[in-house]
């Protein structure tokens, strides 16, 4: 995984443990993609898989996301922990991760599962009823869209 570097070291997060720790805490990413060199930018919440060093999301099977995400499945996107505006010090409290991946629509249905699973867990106060209450129908009208990550930085100010 190819790790990219700030212009301002003082700002820049150099831990991959943090950087994980950004992505398992936030509920909702950024993505960039491309089509016949026209950009698209979408944001959806996600969920987070450090074993595969991926993220996932939902969406519909059909639409202009899955156009654009078809046609180039490199992206770029970002998760932002907002940590509330330094009132007096005109600056800004947060940690920013900024990916590279490729994406891949994932067709297993074990893996599917597990991505789904994951989501609700980092989404829902109380995941187990919401797993339990998947219905066959549901899980095959859904597509999951895995960013397997190749390119990472990260920024930070705790002022």
């Amino acid at each position: 995984m190819k790790r990219f570097h700030a212009r301002r070291k003082d700002k820049e997060i150099d831990s991959l443990e943090e950087l994980w720790d950004v992505l398992r805490s936030q509920k909702y990413m950024t993505v960039a993609c491309s089509k016949d060199n026209q950009p698209y930018l979408f944001t959806v919440n996600y969920a987070f898989d450090h074993s595969k060093n991926s993220l996932y999301f939902h969406c519909a099977p059909e639409g202009k996301k899955m156009e654009y995400l078809a046609s180039n499945p490199l992206v770029w996107g970002q998760v932002i922990e907002d940590r509330g505006y330094l009132y007096g010090k005109c600056d800004h409290n947060y940690r920013s991760v900024h990916f590279q991946g490729v994406v891949q629509v994932v067709q297993e249905e074990k893996e599917k599962m597990e991505a789904l699973h994951l989501l609700i867990d980092q989404q829902e106060l109380d995941p187990e009823p919401v797993k339990r209450n998947l219905t066959p129908k549901q899980i095959e009208n859904t597509a999951i869209v895995k960013i397997l990550i190749i390119g990472i930085s990260g920024k930070k100010y705790t002022g």
